[in-house]
């Protein structure tokens, strides 16, 4: 969603949450703009860099438009 502003916009939010649900990613809604995941207490340093790889490409997705 190109030229979209930074402040709080929950349809960027969203649009992060279910870009990522599609790439097996489930986060939550936590505010007017915030994400919100939950690992295991029990978490591989691989599975925290593929959480934060697959949050960068939705986001960048926001970036770039449907």
């Amino acid at each position: 969603m190109p030229g979209m502003d930074r402040g709080r916009n929950r349809q960027r939010r969203d649009f992060i949450i279910e870009r990522a649900f599609r790439r097996d990613l489930l986060l939550l809604r936590c505010g007017d703009n915030t994400v919100r995941f939950c690992p295991p207490i029990v978490v591989s340093t691989h599975e925290v860099d593929t959480c934060l790889r697959l949050i960068e490409g939705a986001a960048a997705e926001v970036e770039t438009g449907p």
